[in-house]
């Protein structure tokens, strides 16, 4: 979609974000306002109407300012209240339609990811000391385990930063290719 580029100027680009990370667009710092508002508008109408209710004022404002600014409405006028804001009405589809970068959504999990550094630490907990090799073979085990993918290079480089800090503090001692903690 092509927008007349004095109307863009009039769309408050950092509500835009905000909003835009509100309604779980990732990125929307890094993409440029002309392609953020297409996917904006697609992320709010894609919010069934039920649930359009507990969307954040934000959102619902910058949808409408968006909508009213742009001219999307036509002939219909965006409802803009305090109390109880709802969102316009939809933009009606223009006949050209171009591309739309996409843009990821986030999916809301609880699940916290388990990292390489993480594996190492569990490891060093399991063993009270080791060769340096066997603490990178094993936490890269370990991370695979718990869901992740082999890669032996960043299990070392994991291992080569959490080593000398460990032992800094006093909790490690390293000597060459063993490790014993203190």
């Amino acid at each position: 979609m092509k927008f007349d580029p004095k109307l863009l100027k009039k769309i408050n680009q950092s509500t835009l974000i905000q909003a835009s990370k509100l309604i779980g667009i990732k990125n929307a710092e890094k993409v440029a306002k002309e392609s953020l508002i297409p996917a904006f508008i697609k992320a709010v109408e894609a919010v069934p109407e039920k649930d359009q209710e507990g969307l954040d004022a934000v959102v619902i404002n910058a949808y409408n300012e968006i909508v009213k600014t742009l001219g999307l409405d036509q002939d219909v006028e965006p409802v803009v209240e305090t109390t109880a804001p709802k969102l316009a009405a939809k933009a009606t589809k223009p006949a050209i339609v171009a591309k739309i970068p996409k843009i990821k959504v986030k999916k809301e999990t609880n699940k916290k990811e388990f990292s390489r550094c993480e594996a190492v630490g569990e490891v060093l907990k399991k063993t009270k000391a080791g060769l340096v090799s066997e603490l990178i073979q094993k936490s890269d085990a370990l991370y695979v385990e718990k869901g992740g993918q082999s890669n032996e290079k960043e299990s070392r480089a994991q291992v080569n930063k959490i080593l000398p800090a460990l032992s800094a503090m006093g909790v490690l001692e390293i000597n060459e290719d063993k490790y014993k903690r203190i």
